[in-house]
């Protein structure tokens, strides 16, 4: 969004990387397992937002300008042309970077010179109901533990079947987020998706999305705009595996953008207001 500004949250002071107090969640990424953005979300990184794939096949990693995606080095390699993310780099330090071999399952980033965004004019990877990333690397590990996962996205309309935003783990033991089909749409969450909220998924609309789960409690919690929507006690053991953005079993894919993905390998809950305030103060999602 270019702002460079900084906003003071709950005690600490926020910026576009993270919150830069000493008791950061975004700088001290111990408890960050991966982390995927079109903005430089963790300070310390120091590699490339997304390698890009053009129309001829040539290839180039985007990295940033400031904090931000850098637009002029992207709209410069494609050169009125279609861009492709081959690969969505892992800011955590954990090498789980997503990516794709396969042109055409590769996410849009560019259509013809202009970059893809939402309609909250935030730049997103579009996934054309068809295209995936993957991790090499497990996201979780196998137990029944506290993690988190915060997504900023937007859904296209006329979707008729359930578009998933990410899926970890095999079948039938796997945590994963959906949106079930038609305009009325609900979020389904948690492992093996017994989760349902009460708000609906509406098409068009930029959105943050935050999954909590505290094993302590076996309490699973969903938020959309830092805003409880359900609420239940729910045991998540979830069995290791790679992540998909996009898909489960090369079927029902993502049909939208998404902007940004993180994921917490702890219990966050007293940090997880001060996240979700830092990421609106970027994208500026709701009033």
């Amino acid at each position: 969004m270019g702002f460079g500004w900084e906003i003071n949250i709950m005690g600490f002071v926020g910026s576009k990387v993270g919150i830069t107090s000493s008791s950061s969640v975004a700088d001290d990424v111990s408890t960050l397992k991966a982390a995927y953005s079109v903005r430089k979300y963790v300070a310390s990184y120091t590699g490339s937002a997304i390698r890009v794939r053009r129309a001829d096949n040539q290839e180039q990693d985007i990295g940033f300008n400031g904090n931000d995606l850098d637009e002029s080095a992207l709209t410069t390699f494609c050169s009125g042309t279609d861009g492709f993310v081959k690969i969505w780099y892992d800011q955590s330090g954990n090498g789980l970077d997503a990516a794709q071999l396969s042109a055409a399952s590769q996410p849009r980033i560019v259509l013809a010179g202009v970059i893809e965004k939402n309609s909250n004019n935030n730049i997103g990877l579009n996934f054309l109901d068809s295209r995936v990333l993957t991790t090499t690397g497990n996201l979780w590990t196998t137990g029944d533990s506290s993690r988190a996962s915060f997504i900023v996205h937007e859904r296209e309309s006329g979707s008729s079947a359930n578009d998933y935003i990410y899926l970890s783990g095999p079948f039938p033991i796997w945590d994963a987020v959906l949106v079930t089909p038609g305009e009325t749409a609900k979020y389904l969450y948690g492992v093996n998706v017994a989760q349902s909220t009460t708000q609906a998924a509406s098409s068009g609309v930029t959105r943050l999305l935050t999954i909590e789960y505290v094993s302590s409690s076996s309490t699973i919690t969903s938020y959309i705009n830092s805003s409880q929507d359900t609420s239940n006690v729910a045991a998540q053991n979830v069995t290791a595996g790679i992540l998909s953005i996009s898909t489960a079993s090369s079927s029902f894919f993502w049909k939208g953008t998404i902007t940004e993905l993180l994921f917490y390998n702890a219990d966050i809950s007293s940090d997880r207001a001060t996240i979700e305030n830092e990421i609106n103060s970027y994208y500026s999602i709701w009033p």
